[in-house]
């Protein structure tokens, strides 16, 4: 019994250590340092003294270190806390038990993120685990109204998605998730997502993408209407001519992206003149909340008519996908058969035209008539997509990424480059090793909707494992149409009566 061998109480020791872990990283902690400060002993000897006359601090010290095993000693007169999570902890105790403790604990990280952002997640489990929901929204609402002050605000927006994403926003009661302070801090990061000023890497974005879909994302196009049926977000896209393919002048910029791996080069020459017709392409891939309402329909996945004969074939033996994905993820696992049947279901529910893009139609509306390697330009830096070098390492939110940079593309397309392949409705190749080259002409076979699975569709952007060489908007990929891969997904597009 700690009472009879220290004459204190358990609670008056840990709340005595909390503020020791709170001074120690207050007063020594250096700006910028992410090593948790030692604790001099004179410190904690002072802290000790407090807890009354009738106490032994050498005992204390003694019983913290040798018996409890929360101490070690480094170096002379000085203590460091075994487990640093644990003198994280202790601190963010201590704040929690101030009277301003939102308005310190908002202080303290915007002056010094690194030091700070971990008490500041264990300081939100702490309110979150003392049902204190209305100060939790407090503190996320100030990081939010002050991120600007801070010298790194990216730091504090990627905090404020991490503490949304822990406390798991997303199992609230509705009338809280319909609060005026849910709205306010889920309009802030869709702000945060389209401002350029603040440079948000690539993970810090997934990060945003994900707290999203926590507070329920209402971003357009990405969702379902109140009966089940997806919402797209159309853009439009001009008809005209285009150069597709690349051409003998591109093949430096390539290498400088690639290296050696553009030994398969060869399926975009030669760079030719295709026209193309007007159509609409939906502003994202189709998510897993779109998806998914087509497997769950009564007329949708199971429904024979909305199959290719090859595909009705391949989903008797097979069934949908069984990923788990947030909801405002693109869908992944996505066969071509099933992508063609998610089409045709979904133009029967809205009396619409709408397939899978062809390749011609996929790489102008991504380059158009730009001619730069990705959506953005020729630039390959982490901020722009999920990819390999993003580090995120799986599927992310749609629409994380900008759309487009200054010499882009002609349109505002999300994640036409990384993330996940998106399915076309053409053919590369057959088994025979018959190879539809370019030049593109879409009479001649390629957009053949009832050929089996001796074929290879094309498969077109990269996915979040590939390098950026994979993702180049004239990049053809292909696969068997039955294959289901946690890289492939697909959008949409609408054509015009």
């Amino acid at each position: 019994n700690i009472q009879d061998i220290l004459n204190c109480t358990s609670d008056q020791l840990v709340n005595c250590l909390a503020k020791i872990s709170f001074r120690a990283l207050s007063e020594i902690g250096i700006p910028g340092n992410t090593d948790t400060p030692d604790v001099p002993i004179a410190m904690a000897l002072e802290e000790f003294y407090l807890l009354g006359d009738y106490i032994n601090p050498t005992q204390v010290l003694n019983y913290i270190m040798n018996q409890a095993g929360i101490w070690t000693s480094p170096a002379h007169r000085k203590l460091r806390f075994v487990h640093r999570l644990f003198q994280e902890y202790l601190a963010a105790l201590a704040i929690s038990q101030k009277d301003d403790c939102i308005g310190e604990m908002a202080e303290l990280v915007i002056g010094n993120p690194i030091l700070w952002t971990e008490v500041s997640l264990l300081f939100a489990d702490i309110l979150s685990n003392k049902k204190q929901k209305g100060e939790l929204f407090l503190f996320i609402e100030q990081l939010l109204s002050r991120f600007r002050e801070c010298s790194n605000p990216a730091a504090i927006i990627a905090l404020v998605a991490n503490v949304i994403i822990d406390e798991e926003f997303h199992s609230l009661s509705k009338s809280i998730k319909c609060s005026a302070s849910i709205g306010v801090c889920r309009r802030k990061l869709m702000e945060c997502l389209l401002q350029h000023d603040i440079e948000l890497s690539g993970k810090q974005r997934n990060l945003i993408g994900l707290a999203l879909n926590e507070l329920n994302d209402l971003r357009k196009g990405i969702s379902v209407d109140n009966n089940g049926i997806p919402c797209f977000e159309w853009v439009q896209i001009s008809g005209g001519e285009f150069r597709m393919g690349t051409s003998e002048a591109e093949k430096t910029i390539i290498e400088e992206i690639g290296g050696k791996g553009t030994w398969n080069l060869q399926r975009e020459f030669p760079q030719h003149i295709v026209k193309v017709d007007k159509f609409e392409i939906s502003k994202y891939p189709v998510t897993s909340i779109q998806f998914n309402s087509f497997v769950m329909a009564d007329d949708g996945y199971v429904d024979d008519k909305w199959w290719t004969e090859a595909g009705l074939d391949w989903r008797e033996q097979n069934g949908p996908p069984t990923t788990s994905l947030p909801d405002n993820c693109p869908q992944n696992c996505v066969t071509w058969y099933e992508a063609v049947a998610f089409c045709r279901w979904y133009s029967y529910k809205t009396n619409m035209k709408v397939r899978l893009p062809s390749e011609a139609e996929w790489e102008y509306a991504a380059r158009g008539n730009k001619y730069n390697q990705f959506v953005w330009g020729n630039k390959c830096e982490s901020i722009y997509a999920n990819v390999n070098e993003t580090g995120i390492g799986k599927v992310s939110p749609v629409g994380c990424f900008p759309s487009s940079m200054e010499n882009g593309s002609i349109c505002d397309l999300y994640d036409m480059n990384g993330n996940l392949w998106e399915w076309c409705s053409s053919i590369v190749e057959k088994d025979d090793g018959y190879k539809y080259k370019y030049p593109y002409i879409a009479e001649d076979g390629r957009e053949n909707m009832e050929e089996g699975n001796n074929c290879l569709r094309a498969t077109r952007g990269g996915y979040y494992d590939g390098e950026w060489m994979y993702s180049r908007s004239c990049y053809r990929g292909r696969d068997i149409p039955s294959l289901r891969a946690e890289r492939q997904g697909f959008r949409v597009v609408r054509e015009y009566e």
